[in-house]
């Protein structure tokens, strides 16, 4: 029924997109990214020397007078992940419908929960990841899922949302080198049954002084656990239920902002060695407009596992797994801390733009940078260039991309 109900919305989408094609809103771009990755070693990627062409157009158009529809579709011809890989897909594809007091989304879409900077923070879990391509922005490795969002303004302060998302999207993974003793195994995912549906509830209130809001995702982690299986490590999918909050306010200039969210993962009292435990993530952020031109964020990220066992703890025969399966987990220690910094400057009428966005893990001494820069050619018309680099030792998240530092040129033209 769900699959008929996502499946009526899309054909609707379209359909009134070629019927109101004269007076719909019609955007798109062209771009083309080349990437040269500067380390030797085994590439997980797969070539030396990638490049990429993507077009991108999105469509907006009135839906009677209930509200507005919008398709984009990307297609991309490029070897980023090795291969060459050309492909025509849906990015989003959606109806709204508006009423007095509640707004409707319903179709494949974008949902973000949370204030900190970044699409990677505590709260926004709702849209999986695709890590098997690079990109630039992080912000494009967010996959869209078919949901039913619905918001209710129950006054000027406050606005109650609630999303169902009847299907379950994994996380996609790259395939990264594995010790010899480790083969992966066909994943295990929830089948397509109505009890397998997730769904979220979030509560923003808006104040003069603070805005601030409580989340909960009743879903599935898109990052799988391992079930293992000697030599099979085989990655297994499983609920979550998460518990989030966050605020933000202004002070004395600052603008400040914090995420919490808990994890309760299917080993809620720690004791399997396979599923991750319980956790708990927070992000404490100052952000201050020095200029006009210049500003500056900092961050304080944090992880806490509950029930935490080092791999010595383990009997000697599953030492090995349990290490290998921390770095998969990031339950590497107890506590981790984390330092970001995020600028931004632009200069030259806002034609020139300077960014940096740097990671320093304080626990596991790993480390993540990455500088770009971009430059208006002419109306539409931008040139980019920037790299990524990793640093760390092999148990560490960025260290397991220590030889993937690479760095970028892009074209683009928006119209």
């Amino acid at each position: 029924m769900r699959i008929l109900l996502f499946a009526l919305a899309f054909i609707i989408s379209i359909t009134l997109t070629l019927s109101n094609f004269s007076r719909a809103d019609v955007r798109g771009y062209v771009k083309t990214t080349g990437y040269y990755f500067t380390d030797k070693g085994e590439l997980i990627y797969g070539n030396k020397k990638m490049i990429g062409i993507e077009l991108g157009m999105k469509f907006s158009f009135p839906f009677y007078d209930l509200g507005k529809g919008s398709s984009s579709f990307k297609f991309y011809a490029n070897n980023l992940t090795g291969t060459p890989d050309n492909k025509l897909s849906l990015n989003e594809g959606y109806l709204d419908i508006y009423t007095s007091e509640v707004d409707l989304r319903l179709g494949k879409q974008y949902i973000f929960w949370g204030r900190a900077d970044g699409t990677d923070t505590p709260t926004n879990n709702i849209n999986p990841r695709d890590l098997t391509r690079i990109k630039p922005d992080p912000e494009e490795e967010r996959i869209a899922v078919d949901a039913l969002k619905a918001n209710w303004y129950v006054n000027d302060s406050l606005v109650i949302q609630g999303v169902w998302i009847p299907e379950f999207t994994p996380s996609k993974l790259p395939e990264i080198p594995l010790p010899s003793f480790i083969i992966l195994g066909k994943p295990i995912t929830p089948s397509s049954e109505l009890k397998n549906s997730s769904w979220g509830l979030k509560i923003d209130k808006f104040t003069r002084g603070v805005d601030f809001s409580f989340d909960y995702l009743y879903g599935w982690d898109s990052f799988p656990d391992y079930k293992i299986n000697l030599p099979y490590f085989v990655p297994t999918y499983n609920r979550i239920k998460i518990y989030g909050a966050d605020f933000s306010t202004g002070i004395k200039g600052f603008d400040v902002r914090g995420e919490a969210a808990y994890f309760q993962t299917r080993d809620k009292k720690g004791d399997s060695l396979s599923i991750k435990n319980p956790y708990l993530q927070y992000v404490f952020e100052m952000g201050y407009p020095v200029t006009d031109n210049l500003n500056i964020i900092g961050q304080l990220i944090g992880k806490n596992i509950y029930h935490f066992k080092s791999p010595s703890d383990y009997p000697p025969s599953e030492q090995a797994i349990a290490k290998e399966l921390s770095v998969f987990y990031g339950e590497q220690k107890k506590s981790q801390y984390s330092l970001l910094t995020h600028i931004t400057y632009s200069t030259w009428y806002d034609k020139l733009k300077l960014e940096f966005i740097g990671i320093y893990n304080l626990t596991m001494h790993d480390y993540f940078l990455s500088p770009k820069i971009s430059y208006e050619l002419g109306k539409g018309l931008n040139l980019g260039f920037g790299a990524m680099v990793f640093e760390g030792k092999s148990d560490t998240q960025f260290g397991m991309m220590d030889n993937q530092d690479f760095v970028w040129l892009e074209t683009k033209y928006s119209f």
